[in-house]
């Protein structure tokens, strides 16, 4: 018998490359900065708002201002930009956190997916996400993808946990979903395994 040649090792995925929690805390717009004081006062006058309605009310009173009134919002979001820039000039990324370890393989096969298997449940961070996203591309209609991203990560951290409940709920929730749908499905797969042997026979 010829001796089977020794398999290939398989490649382990690469985890996933840590953010430096030292890193420079990238700036803010001014709308963000003026939102972030705002917030607040808005929550003080009405405790039983919700966090979404607060987002709509607080971008609607933004619009109705002029660029005079915004002038200070601007000023200090220029500021913080500076001191981003100058702390950016100088900061070294730890060895662990830096990226100069080689590009990624882009051509690197996947495993395909079942469409028939359940969609992954979203974390309370990613229904957040969802719902936030439209009201700042309304606020910020040239900003990037990334910057749109990078602005409602901002807003996320500046909640309470009692603002984050709603979505931390639906999160749950998904999770339920996921798990009896993926208990469902794992069934159906054990089911078709007998009928897929004996047709390979």
């Amino acid at each position: 018998m010829k001796a089977e040649p020794p398999r290939a090792q398989e490649k382990q995925r690469k985890p996933k490359r840590k953010k430096d929690p030292n890193a420079p805390k990238k700036p803010l717009t001014a709308y963000f900065i003026w939102m972030k004081e705002e917030r607040p006062k808005l929550m003080k006058e009405d405790p039983t708002l919700k966090m979404k309605d607060i987002s709509e009310r607080l971008g609607k009173i933004w619009k109705t201002m002029d660029d005079e009134a915004k002038q200070e919002w601007q000023a200090k979001a220029d500021q913080d930009k500076i001191r981003y820039q100058t702390q950016m000039e100088t900061y070294v990324p730890p060895q662990h956190f830096d990226d100069d370890d080689g590009p990624r393989k882009k051509n690197r096969k996947r495993r395909e997916k079942d469409p028939n298997a359940p969609k992954k449940p979203l974390t309370a961070y990613f229904h957040f996400m969802s719902e936030q996203r439209s009201n700042c591309l309304a606020e910020n209609p040239k900003a990037p993808h990334k910057t749109i991203s990078v602005l409602l990560g901002a807003q996320w951290k500046m909640m309470t946990d009692e603002q984050k409940e709603p979505y931390a709920a639906r999160a749950r929730a998904d999770r339920q979903r996921y798990d009896t749908e993926m208990t469902a499905y794992r069934a159906s797969q054990q089911q078709q395994l007998p009928s897929m042997e004996s047709s390979a026979l």
